[in-house]
């Protein structure tokens, strides 16, 4: 791993792991945000996705959707706001949590083990 040079002229750690302590546990840490990150953008294509299906619901209800729209907003019961994260249902989803939780476990047990046993 590249070492970058303080003011004083003597090497220094990666900011990672400095801030982490020791070079793997920052490799750990790399893991467990890759995992958070992607566990994120599958809970955001499942929230899109339901959404257009919504959409295309009332599409095919003969609702008031005007023609050619790709909206999903346009579908969502009156007054309601948009929010654009991934709802509590879909972090729960069965494509989501019985993925990507397993994966987080063994990060965070592999990052404490790396800390105070090994």
């Amino acid at each position: 791993m590249a070492h970058r040079k303080c003011a004083a002229g003597r090497f220094r750690e990666p900011a990672l792991v400095e801030f982490v302590g020791d070079e793997r546990n920052a490799i750990a840490v790399v893991g467990i945000i890759a995992v958070l990150v992607f566990a994120l953008l599958d809970a955001n294509y499942l929230k899109q996705e339901r959404a257009f299906r919504t959409l295309y619901d009332k599409v095919t209800e003969g609702g008031s959707i005007p023609e050619f729209s790709m909206n999903p907003t346009l579908a969502a019961p009156a007054g309601q706001r948009s929010n654009y994260w991934p709802d509590w249902q879909d972090w729960r989803s069965w494509a989501v949590m019985p993925f990507y939780l397993p994966l987080l476990i063994t990060g965070v047990v592999i990052a404490v083990l790396y800390t105070w046993v090994w």
